[in-house]
């Protein structure tokens, strides 16, 4: 995957500032897959989306990432790293998915025929905008394709709650980059917790933080030297760091 250059980032920032989170990650996968049209995307399961995005992540800024969480009973903050190429795991390529997309889920007495969801799953959901707790049933809805029992055809509303759980554990094993999680402990009170981590909000706020310092690095080398943006992004970071220490205005910009 190619990286993200500084006037290909600003455009990406560009276009997904002041946008809904749904909408930022569909802008991050167009910029991470340019070779699939908006329907191909559309159909790409959520962890397949979010294993492009940590590609363009890992192609743009590095293979070593930081990132923090709060602590779920002192709010205190947790820093942590991480190699991104450590959450790859090759997408939703599960040996629990069938050559016909479909997953074969059998528990409780049901006989179950699903596929995993989709980016176009997520924006339906985002767009309907079902109660909080009705999420995981239109979710199913939406993904389940058969449920027989006892040789009879079935609606989806009458599945048990152990059923549910074998689908949605045959889910996330199917495409495990759909939920990544990290085990951490706070520091202040002992804490030990499951964190989950969202890759689109991740990566978004990384191309936003970068974004923002190039816009104050064009502000301070137009104004100590009458360049025009295009003319400062198109320098490397290095030579845009190196005039910013001859400037005047050196100290306004942190170095990188």
């Amino acid at each position: 995957m190619l990286p993200l250059h500084a006037e290909e980032l600003l455009g990406v920032w560009e276009r997904g500032a002041g946008r809904s989170a749904l909408d930022r990650s569909l802008v991050l996968l167009s910029a991470a897959s340019p070779e699939i049209d908006p329907a191909g995307r559309a159909a790409l399961t959520v962890g397949e989306r979010d294993a492009a995005l940590l590609g363009l992540r890992e192609a743009t800024f590095g293979p070593r990432a930081e990132a923090v969480a709060p602590c779920p009973d002192c709010g205190a903050l947790v820093e942590f790293e991480f190699d991104v190429d450590e959450l790859h795991s090759g997408g939703a390529a599960g040996s629990l998915v069938r050559e016909d997309g479909e997953l074969r889920v059998a528990a409780d007495g049901f006989e179950v025929r699903v596929r995993l969801p989709t980016v176009a799953d997520v924006s339906a959901l985002s767009a309907g905008r079902p109660a909080a707790g009705s999420v995981r049933a239109e979710l199913l809805r939406r993904c389940v394709i058969e449920v027989r029992r006892g040789g009879v055809d079935v609606d989806t509303e009458e599945l048990s709650p152990g059923a549910e759980e074998a689908i949605e554990a045959a889910m996330a094993s199917a495409d495990p980059d759909a939920d990544i999680s990290f085990a951490l402990t706070c520091a202040e009170c002992g804490r030990v917790w499951s964190a989950p981590f969202d890759v689109s909000a991740f990566v978004w706020a990384e191309i936003e933080a970068r974004a923002r310092r190039l816009l104050a690095e064009v502000d301070a080398l137009a104004s100590a030297y009458g360049w025009s943006e295009g003319e400062i992004v198109a320098l490397s970071p290095r030579r845009r760091q190196a005039y910013l220490e001859l400037s005047s205005v050196a100290g306004e910009v942190e170095p990188p």
